[in-house]
């Protein structure tokens, strides 16, 4: 599967660029695979199809039946399956015993499937019937040949395109997504002149086609061929709203993959509500949109609702499909860079140990998707300091990526790349700058498909690794580029764009440009001051304190630069003392029950002003962590103002109502804690931290043991 890396928790480490490697794997979900029928089921046994002669039968999850069908050469057959009670899936088996054409469009448990096929020259066909959903209970299925005629030159053809479609499935399963896109070309020339350019027909096709470019690294294909495909369906009132969904489906998740994080989940939301409406809310089919839902909600930093959509998803999957499918990893993957990013590295290694089992069992040793699995594995490896074990996890990855796709590209860089970042963690930054420099010289040559984000994860982990052997200007080349990539994607309050503000503050320390370093803190502390704020709005008080211990990074970084490398620097010290002082009230926030407390003092007409509050703040925080979507920058100011306003309105009136127990949240400032001090007197704070050192002259970045 694709793998990209991207920014991590860890603002000194490289390795934080690898995080998308667990959010890139959810681009195509393969059909069911062929189950083996018992005894009584194989081809030798087989009951004869005939016409007019209707066959009921029950079958249940893990079951398959194969029936015989007597067909004369050069003719047309069209059978129906009428699902009653159950989702089957009907395959024509070749002469070679493998599957040929696979249909499953009725993914209900009622409703009809239509097997068509023309009967040619040595190609003799049986039917196979198999239970969708292998926990799914018992019900029965009928089917029956509703035409049988000779073939015109239009049945051949479609015949034809159905085989190769099939076919192309099969390759894109196995990893060979190069011949998958050749075959589905041939597929879509031939329903294109049947059926023109804007058949329902040739959107399935397109789908299909985007879907394995995206595979092949063409993101600007893939988006454009999944664009068209959307674009036909609903220009062509699609009746079937579970095929739209399909396509709507893999639209969103380009236009994730392209940082629209809104536009991409109003559209899985569309996704999740026509599924759940046909299908109900456990059906296996709502558990990749729930999946795609918990990536897009971890980017705006909502972790509490992104864990709550990953164990939904995987709940829904093990249910359905077993412990050990090859769809499940999906969302083991999701899970393992959830728990890698909280610094639960023992959980996130087992379940990458998991997936890779899993894959390897299904897949094979040399399939791509192995090669993801191995670099996510690595990853955790790299930062438990097993090196010798990662640098192994990585070469293997990077050898099965070299061997399906080339040196030249763009997954096989980010394996480099990926191995670079393991190099800088080992202390071995020669052996790292040639990977990373040769993974560089590939990326640019596709830079132009690369997804924004991920671009700007590359440049992001470039620029802190140059600023960390003191290439101060390659390092500012890249680092610049990396926050107008993200300030354009994400807007100018962003976790993203504060943490690049962190890495320009240690690049001018570096260099020994203080001025350029107080700057870009004051800029990160405040978007930092904003997020903590938003999060504290909302969440356990658990899921508070974690938040806040995430950030206590960016406090060190704040309070080393005054003491360490700008001593006299007003500027510096005030920033300093601000956020000793902001933390620590948010800190003491986190720690107490205050909106419960006043909800218990206040009557049910001021209560409902308290949830009118909650909600202003939840739609502030969505607000501000989605990015711009669809506005303008000035559009997007606009709106956070409006909700700020709408925010500070209703603290006022609360306030009002509840004298003595609710006050207005103001932010803190030096300026505000000094005049509260009286005179004489003075205010001393205690503040344990962990000094950073950027000695220009060797630059490196040292971590002591804290300090007062």
């Amino acid at each position: 599967m694709i793998s990209c890396p991207i920014c991590s928790s860890r603002p000194n480490s490289p390795a934080r660029i690898l995080r998308i490697l667990y959010w890139l794997l959810f681009v195509l979900y393969p059909l069911v695979i062929c189950g083996q029928g018992t005894a009584a089921d194989t081809p030798l046994d087989a009951a004869m199809l005939e016409p007019g002669k209707p066959i009921t039968r029950e079958i249940a999850g893990g079951q398959t039946h194969r029936y015989k069908l007597k067909a004369n050469e050069g003719e047309y057959t069209a059978i129906l399956v009428e699902q009653n009670g159950i989702d089957v899936a009907a395959r024509l088996i070749g002469p070679d015993n493998l599957p040929a054409v696979e249909f499953d469009h009725e993914i209900r448990t009622s409703g009809t499937e239509r097997v068509e096929f023309v009967s040619l020259p040595g190609s003799d066909f049986q039917l196979e019937i198999e239970a969708a959903i292998s926990s799914a209970h018992a019900a029965s299925y009928k089917l029956a040949i509703q035409e049988v005629r000779q073939a015109t030159a239009d049945d051949r053809a479609l015949h034809e395109a159905r085989l190769l479609l099939s076919k192309s499935v099969r390759l894109a399963r196995s990893g060979n997504y190069e011949e998958a896109v050749v075959t589905a070309r041939r597929s879509l020339e031939i329903r294109e002149k049947i059926f023109g350019p804007s058949h329902s027909e040739v959107a399935a096709v397109l789908d299909r086609l985007g879907t394995y470019s995206y595979k092949l690294g063409d993101s600007a294909v893939g988006g454009q061929l999944l664009t068209r495909a959307l674009e036909i369906y609903e220009k062509a009132r699609e009746p079937n709203e579970l095929r739209l969904a399909n396509v709507i489906e893999n639209a969103a998740f380009f236009q994730r993959q392209m940082g629209k994080y809104g536009e991409a989940e109003v559209k899985f939301r569309r996704v999740l509500d026509i599924r759940e409406k046909e299908l109900g809310p456990d059906h296996p089919a709502i558990a990749p949109v729930l999946n795609e839902l918990g990536v897009i909600y971890r980017a705006k930093g909502d972790n509490s609702k992104a864990l709550e959509m990953y164990e939904r998803s995987l709940a829904i999957r093990e249910k359905a499909l077993g412990k050990d499918h090859p769809d499940i990893v999906f969302v083991l993957q999701s899970l393992a860079s959830f728990y890698y990013f909280r610094g639960d590295y023992e959980t996130a290694l087992e379940i990458n140990l998991r997936s890779l089992a899993i894959r390897e069992k299904h897949f094979g040793p040399d399939h791509p998707d192995v090669a993801t699995s191995l670099s996510n594995l690595a990853i955790v490896l790299g930062d438990i300091g097993e090196f010798a074990k990662a640098e192994q996890m990585h070469a293997r990855a990077l050898a099965i990526r070299e061997k399906r796709f080339g040196h030249g590209h763009r997954w096989t860089a980010s394996s480099l790349f990926s191995m670079a970042t393991l190099f800088v963690q080992a202390g071995q930054n020669a052996r790292a700058k040639q990977l990373f420099e040769e993974a560089w010289q590939i990326l640019e040559r596709s830079i132009d498909s690369e997804p924004p984000w991920s671009v700007a994860a590359y440049t992001y982990g470039l620029g802190n690794f140059y600023t960390d052997v003191g290439e101060f200007d390659k390092a500012e080349m890249f680092l610049t580029r990396t926050l107008a990539i993200r300030e354009r994607i994400h807007g100018n309050f962003h976790q993203d764009v504060g943490r690049t503000y962190d890495a320009l503050v240690r690049l001018y320390a570096a260099k020994g440009d203080t001025e350029k370093a107080v700057t870009f803190q004051s800029r990160a502390n405040g978007i930092h001051e904003k997020n903590i704020r938003l999060n504290l709005a909302i969440g356990s008080e658990q899921q508070k304190l974690a938040y806040t211990s995430v950030l206590s990074k960016g406090l060190d970084q704040t309070i080393s630069l005054h003491v360490k490398m700008a001593g006299e620097n007003a500027k510096a010290r005030d920033q300093a003392f601000t956020a000793i002082l902001q933390r620590k009230g948010r800190v003491l926030d986190a720690m107490t029950d205050s909106t419960s407390a006043l909800r218990r003092r206040l009557n049910p007409q001021d209560q409902v002003l308290l949830d009118r509050l909650n909600d202003a703040n939840a739609r502030l925080a969505e607000l501000v962590m989605s990015g711009p979507r669809l506005y303008t920058p000035a559009e997007y100011q606009q709106k956070i103002a409006t909700a700020e306003e709408e925010r500070d309105k209703l603290e006022s009136e609360i306030s009002s109502h509840s004298a003595g127990y609710f006050e207005r949240s103001e932010p803190i400032t030096l300026k505000a804690a000094q005049s509260l001090v009286p005179p004489q007197a003075a205010l001393i704070e205690f503040v344990k931290y962990k000094p950073t050192y950027l000695n220009s002259k060797d630059p490196k970045i040292i971590e002591v043991s804290p300090a007062y």
